[in-house]
Formats: structure tokens, C-alpha cells, sequence
């Protein structure tokens, strides 16, 4: 049987005490040696991810780029308050040698691929560079999980986030937003 995901299997890092922290997550670059979805696809998907579980802790709203009008039922917008840090990154997707990056023949020997995300926690004042986060998870050549169980068609994510890849990205994820919960605590 295969591991649950990470977002099942750990629950949620524990929320920094005060007013949540707005934060501005930046669109992902996708390095990918190999995908089954486009990189575009990847990269939206991978955000997204990344948005949910921030907004999930209870510590972070995630803002638009440029404080973001809210509608808030009148005829004209209002502006929220600006984002307080700014998440970008990237995600480098590493095939397993010597098997052309197809991760369900990992075979005896071979070493597997892997997936890394990389991302900055910026100052969205000072545009200063406060912690790199670095997480890392092989791709793991047991097969599929199910995700998700609503009826219909799965979606684009719950089909990537039940891939090897998508396994490794999910707990690549769970480890980076613990990193940004940390050191958005320390900043307190």
C-alpha cells in the first residue's frame, strides 16, 4: 500500500500567534526534465497547492500582487492592505538517471528523481530577502494514491497530486510551508 500524502498524513503547522500575515505568493518556476502536464499546468498547480496550505495554518492571507481590489458587494472596489512578504521560488523536477525520467521503472541500482522547491521570504517593503527554504523528496516508484472522492471527473490537480511526482511535490510542499510558518513565528 502506498504512504498517504503529506497533507493527510501531518497536520497543518500550528499557527503564528497575532494578525495573520498578508503575503503575496508569486507564480512558480517550473524546471521540469520531465512532466506529464505542461509546465504552465505544473507550475498553476503547484502554486495553488502552495496558497491552500498557507491560507489552511491560519497565519498567512494570501494577497494579490499590488494589494489586490476587493469586491466587497458595492458598486466600486475596495483596496485590502498590501501584502506584507512576498513567497517566490522555483521547483526543479530531477529524473532518475538513466531511465529517460520514466520513475515507474525504478529497478534495483537506480537511483530515483527527485523533486526540489526552493523559495524566498522577501520583506514586500524593503524587497530585503529574509530566509531561503529549501526542501527536497525522492519520487517514489510504488504507483498511484487516490485522492480527493467527489463524484465526477478528477481534477488536474487531484490526477498530478496522485502521481510519484505529485507525491513528492506534496511533500516537498508540507515541508516549506512549515519552514515559512516558522520564520513567520520568529518574526513575531
Amino acid at each position: 500500500m502506498a504512504p498517504a500524502l503529506a497533507r493527510t498524513a501531518n497536520p497543518a503547522p500550528t499557527s503564528v500567534p497575532g494578525a495573520r500575515r498578508r503575503v503575496d505568493v508569486r507564480p512558480l518556476d517550473v524546471t521540469p526534465s520531465f512532466a506529464s502536464a505542461s509546465v504552465a499546468d505544473a507550475a498553476a498547480i503547484i502554486r495553488a497547492a502552495l496558497v491552500a496550505r498557507l491560507e489552511d495554518t491560519g497565519c498567512c492571507k494570501v494577497v494579490e500582487r499590488g494589494a489586490a481590489a476587493v469586491s466587497n458587494g458595492a458598486s466600486a472596489p475596495t483596496h485590502g492592505p498590501p501584502a506584507q512578504f512576498i513567497v517566490a521560488g522555483s521547483v526543479t523536477i530531477n529524473p532518475p538517471p538513466d531511465v529517460g525520467g520514466v520513475t515507474e521503472f525504478d529497478g534495483p541500482g537506480r537511483r530515483r528523481g527527485s523533486v526540489e522547491i526552493e523559495v524566498q521570504l522577501s520583506d514586500a517593503q524593503t524587497a530585503m530577502v529574509l530566509r531561503v527554504f529549501q526542501a527536497e523528496h525522492r519520487i517514489s516508484a510504488s504507483g498511484r494514491v487516490e485522492r480527493g472522492g467527489g463524484a465526477g471527473a478528477p481534477s488536474r490537480s487531484d490526477v498530478f497530486f496522485a502521481s510519484p511526482l505529485g507525491q513528492a511535490t506534496d511533500l516537498a510542499l508540507a515541508d516549506i510551508v512549515a519552514q515559512i510558518v516558522g520564520a513567520l513565528a520568529a518574526l513575531e
